[in-house]
């Protein structure tokens, strides 16, 4: 049996199996991303770019980062597709703090998405392709964004979707998710070590922000985290504000720049 479920909001329509007509009850709340469409026209291998964007937007809800914006500040010349390494490395340039794992199991991936992380996963696109799953594709690597799993799928993001209707929490059946997950390691045009993820260091929903009280007369705030930044805005002694990011001992002000945590207190 087939099903046809119509978008209220949009009119747009999409017809499933009956396999892929339910969710699960729950899936972690990651903003579906696409590689395609406005944003995400710059290069072809982006789907790195729109997953990692994904994660972004779910633990930092107000980044502008968009899959070329993201390319363009961390990508290597060219049109090659990110690592995992390169992926961690540019989050935490951006207060993202996330590890690289190889050899998981599925178990691993349980634990995960049953702690409230999100995983960014790189599955062999050649074997997607031949299974029907992935249009037709260059090779090589294509990143998903895990939200959600049950007996049967493991629900992922794909960004190679040009919408959240179809691309969001898109079920994968176990078998086909192993071996896409398994081939990259055989993967002629860019072999990685097989079955890996770049895991977030925190659960979502998980309170990322504190409050300090600076302890010192006038504390200048700057725009950028480093000392010859130009200098936006002070707070003044026993003024209480709420750190959103922490990196390199610096801590951002929503809405007002980045201070130097040395000189506050808990409050």
């Amino acid at each position: 049996m087939r099903y046809q479920v119509e978008s209220l909001d949009t009119g747009l329509t999409v017809e499933l199996t009956l396999e892929g007509a339910f969710r699960p009850l729950v899936t972690l709340p990651v903003p579906f991303v696409s590689q395609f469409g406005p944003g995400a026209d710059s290069r072809q291998n982006d789907s790195g770019a729109a997953a990692a964007v994904m994660l972004l937007r779910a633990y930092q809800p107000l980044s502008a980062f968009t899959p070329d914006v993201f390319s363009a500040r961390f990508a290597l010349p060219g049109d090659a597709p990110f690592t995992l390494p390169q992926l961690r490395a540019a989050f935490a340039t951006l207060g993202l703090t996330a590890e690289v794992r190889n050899g998981l199991g599925m178990q691993d991936v349980f634990v995960a998405l049953a702690a409230g992380k999100p995983l960014l996963l790189p599955l062999r696109a050649h074997t997607l392709t031949e299974a029907g799953w992935l249009a037709a594709a260059p090779g090589g690597l294509h990143f998903v964004v895990a939200v959600g799993l049950d007996i049967r799928n493991v629900y992922l993001h794909d960004p190679a979707r040009s919408d959240a209707l179809t691309g969001a929490a898109r079920p994968l059946p176990l078998d086909l998710f192993w071996r896409a997950w398994r081939d990259t390691a055989s993967d002629s045009l860019l072999p990685i070590p097989e079955r890996s993820a770049l895991i977030p260091a925190n659960a979502l929903g998980f309170r990322l922000t504190r409050r300090v009280r600076v302890n010192i007369a006038s504390l200048n705030v700057r725009k950028e985290p480093a000392l010859n930044a130009p200098q936006v805005g002070t707070l003044r002694k026993d003024q209480v504000v709420e750190i959103t990011r922490e990196l390199n001992g610096w801590g951002e002000v929503a809405g007002q720049g980045w201070i130097l945590l040395s000189y506050t207190v808990a409050a």
